[in-house]
């Protein structure tokens, strides 16, 4: 297989298809947003998240609903995710959200702690 690089994008050229290409870098990028606060990237400002916002907050449903939008907006910025085809499930204990996210076969899961 063959890489060629041109305005911006990446092409895969050939017939030999000796390397491979998987969904699991949409999960690896998913993680490094939700992990990513808006504006601590030195390039695309826009990238990331709030999650980090809500450490610390009271452990509440406006809490909650603030996470879940957040990683709502997450999906929503992955231009490779399709409508529908994610879901979130969210576990609230004393302490932390547990979020665990689905993107087709693949899962992440995210623990946001420290929430009082």
């Amino acid at each position: 297989m063959d890489i060629r690089y041109s305005d911006g994008n990446f092409f895969f050229t050939g017939t030999k298809r000796d390397i491979p290409i998987t969904s699991d870098h949409v999960i690896q990028n998913l993680a490094h947003r939700l992990d990513t606060t808006i504006g601590e990237h030195f390039y695309w400002t826009d990238y990331g998240t709030t999650i980090k916002k809500n450490i610390g907050e009271p452990n509440s449903p406006e809490t909650h609903l603030k996470v879940w939008s957040a990683i709502e907006d997450a999906l929503i910025q992955d231009t490779r995710i399709p409508d529908n085809s994610s879901w979130i499930q969210m576990v609230t204990t004393t302490t932390a959200i547990e979020a665990t996210v689905k993107v087709g076969d693949k899962e992440l899961t995210k623990t946001i702690g420290d929430i009082s």
